[in-house]
């Protein structure tokens, strides 16, 4: 018997599938149990292999903004989906996985494609590898998800992101090895308040790490190296934190920022790569601090139309140039070293209110540069730092290791410019002068009163040449908390009624120690207070009354008060003051004065009055008055009379 071509078609079709099927397995771990393969029927929904129609595909595309410094014609029109076409592995369900086997040669669009929340995808050190070209794009692919953890995996080989996230939050990725790929070792659209650490992200084509659009991330402790472009890439990315990687042997910049803002780069060493250590472009109020900026081929740092940026404790060595200020304003640089570099240590062109100043430089070709610039190479207020063991405070400006000016009163300034610096140093900054941090005591303010025992102290710090290490508290000499977080700035207290003295201290990562001080006085008695005419109760046949108070108070009164009925009449009546005239209307009033001390405390007396008027034509006494009543009592005893007469005779 013949079989039908038709039926012989479709049995190879299911042979092969099953065949593809067992290739590959991934286990999901439910309640500490693994279910393997063999064990997928029993369960509900796990992962899933998907062969998703081509005909049924939905994407979502737009064009990834390109900075137009990098000159990429292939990239112009670069194109990505909110949802693959295919994948081989489906991640719709919160859960904890694990990969159990290697996955090689991967030729769908995405390998694993995770679209739940909740997810936590552990490789196990396994292999997720493509083919290298457009038919397999993303190693790990993340849609509209949050608070997935990828882990322990080994990407590479995809036409496009080892791994991408698109509208994806909070999600983690750690401990994995991203190489190899086409364009990006990880890209983020869209994507906040996520972190990538430990991973190792190298020899990827284009970047190492690009975010576009995606803010609040944190990228720590990663090596990025050896990537065809940039280490790690910033377009339109704000208030995100980078630091503690090492970033070198990039094929153009360590890390690269494009209308970027307000972000935190800090204790990264950036090295040994062929552009800038780092750019900065159309980035404004960046915070660039203790990184090791080295062996560039060209700038250590560049600042290009981007202005108040803050650069500060930064190591700027053996690079092409230091750093390089362009077409940007109103940026600070402080308490680098910046020595060994081959052109020049800083240049600034077109760039003006630039402060640069407690800067080293050191055996620079040319220790500095500017060009149609107003830079100021001095402190923007006087610096107390000590030189020779002796304090000053003075106006200061950088170190220039080739100055040959005297410096003839000691205070370690020179007494000739150097250039645009007026205020030469005589001695390296951390060495010779030393110059720490200051803080300043905004809350409360000296010989302040408070009538609270729950004290908030709050401080500020307007100078610091290194990053703080801790603040310190003490009261009266006596610590009350000595490793207090460098980002805190207030620190919530009780004390007694009494005088105290509040000390707040910063230490630098440096060693430096300032310290504040101030005088406050607690107070929570509230004073006295007493009317003393006219009584309470009291009825008045005048409408203008005088009110007499008497109060008093400890640490002193600071003003009366004075009410009737509710409303004020005076609210600062100088304490020496013990009476007030006011004119009232008939009637019943409520007389209220208040004490108010120093402190703010309140103590008050109440009393109330009535106002009557009264008006007489003839009072008592008056001339005239005991004649009338006579005649009255006459006119009385002659009527009886004639009543009583005119009664007998009809008696009768």
């Amino acid at each position: 018997m013949s079989l039908n071509p038709k039926i012989i078609i479709l049995l190879i079709i299911i042979l092969a599938t099953a065949t593809i099927t067992q290739n590959y397995s991934i286990e999901k771990s439910i309640q500490g149990g693994k279910w393997s393969g063999a064990s997928r029927a029993m369960i509900k929904k796990t992962l899933r292999i998907v062969r998703s129609s081509g005909d049924s595909k939905l994407e979502i595309l737009w064009n990834t903004k390109i900075e137009e410094i990098r000159n990429k014609e292939d990239i112009l029109k670069a194109q990505a989906t909110r949802q693959p076409s295919s994948w081989y592995m489906l991640i719709d369900e919160p859960g904890y996985y694990e990969l159990t086997q290697n996955i090689i040669d991967c030729m769908y669009e995405a390998a694993i494609y995770i679209n739940a929340s909740n997810v936590v995808l552990d490789g196990k050190g396994r292999m997720i590898d493509g083919v290298y070209n457009k038919s397999s794009k993303y190693g790990i692919l993340v849609v509209n998800a949050t608070n997935v953890t990828i882990r322990n995996t080994k990407i590479q080989e995809w036409y496009r992101y080892g791994i991408y996230l698109n509208d994806s939050d909070s999600n983690t990725i750690y401990n994995n090895t991203i190489q190899n790929n086409s364009k990006y070792g990880i890209y983020f659209k869209y994507s906040d308040n996520n972190t990538i650490y430990g991973n190792t992200i190298q020899n990827n084509d284009w970047e190492g790490i690009y975010l576009d659009d995606s803010d609040n991330n944190t990228i720590y402790g990663n090596m990025i190296q050896n990537n065809g472009d940039d280490g790690i890439d910033f377009d339109d990315s704000d208030n995100n934190t980078i630091y503690g990687n090492m970033i070198q042997n990039n094929n153009q910049y360590g890390i690269y920022f494009y209308y970027s803002y307000s972000n935190t780069i800090y204790g990264n060493t950036v090295q040994n790569n062929s552009y800038q250590g780092m750019c900065f472009s159309y980035s404004v109020n960046n915070t660039i601090y203790g990184n090791t900026i080295q062996n560039n081929s060209y700038q250590g740092m560049r600042f290009y139309f981007s202005g108040k940026n803050t650069i500060y404790g930064n190591t700027v060595q053996n690079n092409k140039g230091g750093i390089v200020i362009y077409q940007s304003d109103n940026n600070t640089i402080y308490g680098n070293t910046i020595q060994n570099n081959k052109d020049y240590g800083i240049y600034s062109k077109n760039s003006d209110n630039n402060k640069i100043y407690l800067n080293n430089f050191i055996d620079n070709t040319h220790q500095y540069t500017e060009e149609a610039s107003a830079g100021r190479f001095y402190s923007p207020q006087p610096t107390t730092y000590i030189y020779g063991g002796e304090t000053y405070t003075n106006y200061t400006g950088n170190y220039w290791s080739d100055y040959t000016g005297e410096d003839k009163n000691d205070d370690g300034i020179g007494e000739t410019p150097y250039g645009p610096d007026q205020y030469p140093l005589m001695g390296k900054i951390g060495q010779e002068i030393i110059v720490g941090p200051t803080i300043k005591i905004v809350e409360p303010q000296d010989n302040t009163i408070l009538n609270t025992t729950k004290v908030i102290v709050r401080w500020e710090i307007p100078q610091n040449t290194s990053p703080i290490d801790h603040h310190e508290l003490y009261v009266d000499g006596f610590p009350v908390n000595t490793s207090i977080p460098p980002d805190q700035n207030s620190y919530t207290i009780t004390l007694t009624e009494g005088t105290y003295t509040i000390t707040a201290r910063t230490v630098d990562r440096a060693g430096y120690v300032a310290e504040d001080i101030v005088k406050v006085i607690v107070d929570t008695t509230p004073p006295t207070v007493s009317i003393t005419s006219p009584e309470s109760g009291a009825t008045l046949n005048t409408t203008t009354v005088t009110i007499a108070f008497v109060g008093g108070d400890d640490i002193g009164l600071d003003h009366y008060e004075l009410y009737v009925d509710g409303s004020s009449v005076n609210t600062s009546i100088p304490p020496d003051q013990n009476s007030y005239t006011i004119t009232l209307t008939e009637g019943t009033h409520a007389i209220t004065v208040r004490a108010v001390d120093r402190a703010g405390n309140i103590a008050k007396d109440t009393i109330e009055i009535t106002i009557i008027v009264e008006t007489t034509t003839m009072e008592e006494g008056a001339p005239g008055a005991f004649p009338y009543l006579i005649v009255v009592v006459v006119a009385i005893i002659i009527v009886l009379f004639i009543a009583v007469v005119v009664l007998r005779r009809r008696s009768r």
